[in-house]
């Protein structure tokens, strides 16, 4: 601060007005600057403001018995008139004992910016109008505590406006005491945008959580420092207390106490309720998930959790443990605790866990099985490429390759990713901004079993992002995306989103509501029938092709039988037993329109069967429900459909490789060329084919050798998956060997069928 006789610069205004005693001849106070002209004023600034801009200033006494009723005036005051009037100084004693208290706008004045590093100013620019507002309260109290104030209520130089308002005393007190009782942040937010109205608006009701945190810091709330000896003892007593009410506790094992294999400074807790015990036992023999949180709290603890996917491809936790330790000991005991209280004996197929591989390492040592798959999650692979994509100086290059690897580890065909890695290694081999990134994606190309995506087709993509939505869900919606200070906070919000979870599935189940995967299957129902019939082919025994516009998708047969309930009525299948190669199949794991397709071709199959054989010649006791029907394996088509069926797959092959492929004369020209050579080869195998030589024996069956027939005394019957077609009024009953130069290439039954005068192979 400068002295305005002598330009000398001190601190603070104590110092400068010590100073000024020195210049007694010269005004010790600053002069008042007119808002509206900027003139300085040493007296007579009311009577300036009236002679010079006509301003008439609106002055009243008023009488108070004491301080308590002028300060609720004074506050009813201020909200009526969108203001505020505050001290410069404290109370000044006068020799009749009175004192004297100056209150004045707070938009009057300079601003003086307290920041030396040049800070920008807020956007809506100081409160401070550089210039002084003539409204002003004066208040003089009497000895025996009647308060006299003289008022001046008009303002000059600015607008009242709410937004200019700042809390008052009362309103940050009681703000202040919420915060004390540890009341949430977006609680008391909450609580007070509850109270406003469209005629009662005002400036407690604009609070937002940067007043709160100013709050903090000017009643010293922010004191919460984590003690971890306190915190210790919080969560010893939270366990005490869960041990007798309720049965979560696995084991613990505070600072100070001796275990064996850990250290007497060691931290270990481990807890799980019975709901996630019986989640464990149901569905850990598919897919376990383990991982790990750091730093979730002031102090190192880290957060393991082990997680399974429920009947609906929903991540559901099992068990938690926190501990300050994360090495095979401690992973260990947690393993072996989690199954032990569970009380069974767990056979994953798949395991999943971070890029680390001591998870893998410690189940397979303490539960050893030889066909257990080790799948690294997607996410946890993106962060270590981020990482290593460093050595990657340019980075237009960094996201190309970056792009291409995604690609690469989408890539659904085993063939087409090998070759794919193979090009894009010599690319970056053969390219100076990328030949050091080489030596590290090798590494990953040896281990892409553990992350390709053609090597979990039957896992699904979708496991991943579940599991990182557990994780994403924890941290922002029940930690408010903070890092909690004590252990005892991040235990409780683990409480709260497992009590959640549990909540939702008994509500589900319960209410019998139908879940997000259920409704995707309908929508893609519906969307299977604009798709035709004709577009569905037969490949194999349990394959079939469908054709949608230049691609072609194979929808293969998973299981025989599912008991989960995500089932389509209309077809009668759940979401487990059929596959296609389409992304919504293969990566989100739905019940795509191409199956819902191919279950309604096999319905159409079946009801013709049907129709060849009336309801009257199938017993009673072989009859099944629909969909057990619906999962069958169809007879083999005769010679004829099977020739006639591949003809149509091979047409619609080769036209889809034309139209996709051949762009210009030059490959045109190629396609006619090879149009000879191949009906020289075609011709060739026919005449092979006419040379083959038939021999029919008739001969008692004693066990035929399609073992899907079976013969019976009365009726001969043919027996599919799920379904037995008896047929009777057989006129003959053959074995045909066509027979090779040297070897037998088929064998049938063949049945002469009354009804339809075809035979039946």
């Amino acid at each position: 601060m400068e002295c305005t006789v002598c330009k000398e610069v001190f601190r603070d205004n104590f110092n400068l007005t010590r100073h000024l005693r020195i210049h007694q001849k010269h005004v010790r106070y600053k002069p008042r600057l007119c808002p509206l002209c900027k003139k300085e004023l040493k007296k007579k600034f009311h009577e300036h403001l009236y002679e010079f801009h006509n301003v008439i200033l609106q002055k009243e006494s008023i009488t108070f018995s004491n301080r308590e009723e002028f300060n609720s005036w004074k506050e009813e005051m201020e909200q009526e008139t969108k203001s505020r009037f505050v001290k410069h100084s404290g109370s000044s004693k006068r020799k009749d004992g009175s004192l004297y208290t100056y209150y004045y706008c707070h938009r009057g004045g300079d601003y003086v910016p307290k920041s030396k590093n040049g800070m920008c100013r807020k956007t809506a620019g100081s409160n401070k109008i550089q210039a002084n507002c003539p409204a002003s309260i004066r208040t003089t109290e009497d000895s025996d505590g009647k308060v006299t104030v003289c008022f001046v209520s008009t303002h000059v130089g600015h607008s009242c406006d709410i937004t200019r308002m700042n809390l008052t005393v009362s309103e940050r007190e009681r703000l202040a005491e919420q915060i004390r009782m540890k009341v949430p942040l977006e609680d008391i937010l909450q609580g007070i945008r509850n109270t406003v109205g469209e005629d009662n608006l005002q400036r407690i009701h604009l609070t937002t959580k940067r007043d709160l945190k100013r709050l903090i810091l000017q009643y010293g709330l922010d004191s919460d420092i984590p003690d971890i000896d306190e915190d210790d003892e919080a969560v010893g007593k939270w366990v005490e207390f869960m041990k007798e009410n309720g049965n979560i506790i696995r084991f613990y094992k505070p600072r100070g106490i001796h275990f064996p294999d850990l250290e007497e400074n060691d931290f270990c807790l481990i807890f799980a309720n019975e709901e996630q015990l019986n989640a464990l036992r149901k569905f850990g023999n598919n897919i376990l998930c383990v991982d790990v949180i750091h730093g979730h709290s002031g102090y190192d603890y880290q957060f393991f959790t082990i997680l399974v996917f429920d009947e609906e491809r929903n991540g559901f936790p099992c068990a938690f443990m926190f501990s300050n330790r994360s090495d095979s000991s401690i992973l260990d005991l947690f393993f072996k605790t989690v199954v032990e209280n569970a009380g069974c004996s767990l056979s994953p197929k798949y395991f999943i866990s971070n890029m680390d591989e001591i998870f893998f390492n410690v189940w397979t040592s303490r539960f050893p099985k030889k066909d257990i798959q080790q799948l690294y999650a997607a996410w946890h692979v993106d962060k270590v490429w981020e990482k290593y994509l460093s050595k990657i100086k340019s980075e237009e290059k960094k996201v190309e390759v970056y792009k291409k690897m995604k690609i690469l580890m989408m890539e659904r065909d085993e063939t087409a990713f090998l070759e794919m890695s193979n090009l894009l290694m010599e690319e970056m081999a053969n390219d100076d901004l990328t030949n050091s990134f080489v030596k590290y994606f090798e590494r990953f190309i040896q281990e892409s079993s553990k992350w390709a995506f053609c090597y979990r087709l039957e896992v699904g993509y979708n496991t991943d992002i579940i599991f990182e939505i557990f994780h994403k869900n924890f941290k922002h919606i029940y930690q408010a995306g903070k890092k909690s200070k004590k252990l005892i906070k991040s235990i409780h919000a683990l409480q709260k989103f497992l009590r959640d979870r549990v909540f939702q599935r008994l509500d589900e189940h319960c209410k019998s509501n139908v879940s997000k995967k259920l409704v995707c299957v309908r929508k893609r129902h519906q969307s299977s029938l604009e798709l035709s019939l004709d577009t569905v082919y037969t490949l194999g025994e349990d394959g079939w092709a469908v054709f949608f516009g230049t691609e072609t998708y194979n929808v293969s047969l998973c299981k025989k039988d599912c008991s989960c309930n995500l089932k389509c009525e209309e077809c009668a299948v759940c979401l487990h037993i059929f596959s296609c190669t389409c992304t919504d199949s293969a990566v989100l794991g739905n019940m795509c329109k191409h199956i819902h397709l191919v279950c309604r071709a096999i319905s159409v199959q079946v009801l013709e069967i049907y129709q060849q054989f009336p309801d009257e010649q199938i017993s009673d006791n072989e009859s099944t429900e629909k969909e057990d029907v619906i999962v069958i394996q169809l007879t083999p088509n005769s010679e004829e459909e099977d020739i006639e069926q591949g003809k149509q797959v091979i047409i619609l092959e080769i036209a889809n490789l034309i139209n996709a492929e051949v762009k210009s004369e030059k490959g045109l020209e190629t396609l006619k060329q090879l149009i000879n050579p191949l009906k020289d080869a075609i011709r060739d195998a026919e005449e092979i084919n006419d040379n083959s030589s038939f021999v029919i024996v008739e001969e008692e069956i004693n066990e035929p050798p399609n073992k899907k027939i079976h013969i019976q005394s009365d009726t001969k019957s043919i027996q599919w998956v799920g379904k037995n077609l008896n047929i009777s009024n057989s006129e003959c009953f053959q074995q045909i060997s066509f027979n090779e130069p040297n070897e037998t290439v088929a064998s049938w039954i063949v049945i002469k069928d009354n009804y339809s005068g075809n035979d039946v192979y």
